[in-house]
């Protein structure tokens, strides 16, 4: 393995590294905090589920953009890369989608109508939400690069596709944590 590659894998474990930590730390707050009088169960927004399958669908695209990549079918990667990236942007919209439903139930962020456990929901989902983003980001960025180099460079879409999983597998976690916590 070239040096390179070995540095740019070093760094890609250590950032889920530290999201884990983030993500960690945020869990473990809300599980201390959701033992006080204050704390109410909410009912997890619908669109939360279908973010939850659109993530899902989406790796299993990149996977195969992944696949194409391996074999220099270009315009095949391409397209499975865009359809990775719609179905990303779908998760981002659901996910908004999904605090439309908390603020119909009357569950804020912040403020004399907000509830504690709202508040964590929140939270919990916005930092996802911003790893989200900049990962498709990122995503964008090393695609237009292999448009405007006429390659596709297998390196960064694996590296790519190694983070979105990661991000996958972990709104299923917190979405498993906020269901039944």
């Amino acid at each position: 393995m070239e040096l390179k590659e070995k540095n740019l894998k070093y760094l890609l474990i250590l950032s889920m590294v530290s999201v884990i930590m983030l993500f960690a730390g945020l869990t473990s707050a809300c599980i201390i905090r959701s033992s006080g009088n204050d704390w109410i169960d909410l009912e997890m927004p619908k669109f939360f589920l279908i973010s939850t399958i659109l993530i899902i669908i989406s790796s299993i695209s990149f996977h195969i953009c992944i696949y194409y990549s391996k074999k220099k079918k270009f315009l095949l990667s391409n397209i499975f890369i865009i359809v990775s990236m719609g179905l990303g942007i779908l998760f981002l919209i659901s996910q908004f989608y999904g605090f439309y439903e908390l603020v119909l139930d009357e569950l804020y962020f912040t403020g004399s109508n907000s509830v504690v456990s709202s508040s964590f929901t929140y939270v919990i989902a916005i930092c996802h939400l911003i790893h989200v983003v900049v990962t498709i980001i990122i995503i964008f960025i090393v695609f237009f690069i292999n448009i405007r180099k006429n390659i596709v460079n297998p390196l960064s879409y694996r590296l790519s596709c190694t983070f979105w999983d990661f991000l996958g597998i972990l709104w299923i976690y917190l979405y498993v944590f906020l269901l039944i916590q």
